[in-house]
């Protein structure tokens, strides 16, 4: 994803991990947490969460997000509360 968790709080105030997301898609919305920890959510669920890099990411605890989504390097999409 493009951008940092302080990005995400300007766009979404007052979000905390644990609060429900809606991942934007091209075809169709997924429901997301976001969250500390892959460790935060259940297997198979999806989370957004700040990599390593200090910037926000896209992924599913004990799977793979973009498989799963059908995305693609560059691929855009957008987040909301949910």
């Amino acid at each position: 994803l493009d951008g940092t968790p302080a990005d995400l709080g300007r766009a979404i105030p007052e979000l905390a991990p644990g609060a429900a997301l809606v991942v934007e898609l091209p075809t169709e919305d997924a429901r997301a947490t976001f969250a500390r920890t892959f460790g935060e959510v259940a297997a198979g669920a999806l989370l957004v969460y700040q990599d390593s890099a200090g910037d926000l990411a896209l992924g599913e605890s004990s799977g793979d997000a973009a498989r799963r989504l059908g995305l693609g390097v560059g691929a855009r999409i957008g987040l909301r509360r949910a």
